[in-house]
């Protein structure tokens, strides 16, 4: 479901939030247990209008409120614990940071979040950590055009999850697009996430900017 959230989707029934006006293309891809006989069909879908996004306590919390121009940034805190990794919610047995145990290229990244638009922006500043090349800041120019949405009861434990596009991510870069919020109040958002590829999850702790 290319332009939805989420994009892709393996349930047999699922919820797509289209959040701009447009036509879409969406793609069901079948195939027999072990991957045989593999076929595909499309249909195009139109969105008569932009979604209407209600505003709430929580939007309110994470995104600074509901005016227009209003957003909030959160920025990695540097309490200890603020990545902690394990192989299930909330455990840390893989790894857990310590007090500004980050590197400075993880302090300097924002993750914003506008009620206008619903826009999510990812400010690093130029670099972002690469996991999968020894942890080392390499060039990265995130795209511009995200947006994000909150799902009440969607998480694994029913809490509300920070739903973004594929590809998108906060933190960590082999984490999300989907974000479970363990706790979020005007300074503190903390979040849970699976790591990408792995079966794990991590738990991060970010501060407001």
């Amino acid at each position: 479901m290319p332009g939805g959230t989420p994009a892709t989707s393996t349930l047999a029934v699922d919820t797509i939030l289209f959040t701009r006006a447009g036509t879409y293309k969406i793609t069901l891809h079948g195939a027999a247990e072990g991957g045989g006989g593999t076929s595909s069909v499309s249909q195009e879908i139109v969105i008569e209008e932009d979604a209407q996004v209600a505003c709430t306590d929580d939007i309110t919390l994470l995104a600074g409120g509901c005016e227009l121009g209003q957003q909030k940034c959160w920025t990695f805190s540097g309490v200890a614990g603020a990545i902690t990794v394990g192989p299930t919610p909330g455990s840390g047995e893989w790894f857990t940071s310590t007090a500004g145990g980050l590197d400075g290229e993880q302090y300097n990244d924002s993750f914003c979040f506008s009620f206008d638009g619903t826009r999510f922006i990812y400010d690093n500043a130029g670099r972002t950590i690469d996991p999968w090349n020894g942890y080392i800041p390499v060039e990265y120019t995130p795209p511009d055009d995200y947006t994000w949405l909150l799902l009440p009861g969607a998480g694994e434990g029913g809490e509300t999850r920070i739903q973004l596009p594929e590809g998108a991510f906060m933190g960590v870069w082999d984490s999300g697009p989907s974000y479970d919020i363990i706790s979020l109040t005007e300074t503190t958002l903390v979040v849970r996430s699976k790591i990408v590829g792995v079966d794990g999850w991590f738990e991060l702790t970010f501060e407001a900017k």
